[in-house]
């Protein structure tokens, strides 16, 4: 069909919606009028059809164009739409049917939020000295001019868990012997903490190479006689369990972004 031969309708003045469109009946549908008869377009594109926007039938329509245009958005859906069809008050129509759809829903949901546990105890000790429990963790190494050589050296961060205060050790290796004489040194300045937290020696997050493979050589045995003298209960976290040590390894960036220097 190449001209839109159809009747003319006439309205009653509070259907202003449709007598803006010059509307027209062919074979029974109403359609839109205008001036693109001579268009290079199909005949739906030049007369699409009228539809009321809350209607079934429309709802239907939309969904369809909807489905069509892969769930896009309501622009888009609108678009596809107007190609075949021209709804009344289409945007009310749209938005109520894409409200409604399913699919969109799911994907545009909001995410479910895991709620945190509650805090531990040992975080909790207000009552009690600062350093009283403290995590430990080891960073570096540090490249550092001894002589015409150059040597490594690595920092030990220990942090409070009740303050959040942290006191930062050099040490000179990463032997057994290199840490005991740095927790002689913390505890000479800050006290004899009752509890030490660390990383498991196997996992320790974001170290070099060679840390994770001295710190396996690390004689264990020799640091809990010296604790237990002193009557430091020594706990390491589970090996595949490095979030637990979040509160000393956020530490650690920390010190590297105030640029800490012993």
């Amino acid at each position: 069909m190449s001209k839109a031969k159809g009747e003319a309708i006439r309205l009653p003045k509070k259907k202003r919606a449709l007598g803006k469109l010059n509307q027209i009946l062919v074979d029974g549908v109403m359609r839109v009028g205008g001036r693109l008869e001579r268009a290079c377009v199909e005949f739906d594109v030049k007369h699409p059809m009228i539809l009321p926007y809350d209607h079934r039938f429309t709802d239907l329509v939309i969904m369809q164009q909807h489905d069509e245009v892969g769930h896009a958005g309501m622009g888009h859906t609108w678009s596809a739409l107007r190609q075949r069809y021209w709804v009344i008050k289409r945007g009310v129509a749209v938005r109520r049917v894409l409200g409604k759809c399913v699919s969109c829903r799911r994907r545009n949901g909001s995410m479910a939020k895991q709620m945190m546990a509650d805090l531990p105890a040992a975080r909790l000790q207000a009552n009690k000295p600062p350093f009283s429990v403290v995590g430990v963790d080891y960073f570096g190494p540090f490249l550092v001019k001894q002589g015409r050589s150059e040597v490594k050296r690595y920092g030990c961060i220990f942090t409070c868990f009740s303050t959040r205060a942290a006191h930062i050790e050099i040490t000179h290796s990463l032997s057994t012997d290199s840490f005991i004489v740095a927790l002689r040194r913390f505890i000479g300045r800050r006290g004899r903490p009752d509890q030490i937290f660390s990383d498991n020696g196997t996992n320790f997050v974001g170290a070099e190479r060679i840390l994770r493979e001295e710190l396996n050589r690390w004689n264990r045995r020799q640091i809990y006689k010296y604790l237990q003298q002193r009557e430091i209960a020594w706990s390491f976290n589970p090996p595949t369990a490095s979030h637990t040590g979040g509160v000393w390894e956020r530490m650690i960036r920390s010190a590297f972004g105030a640029d800490l220097v012993r």
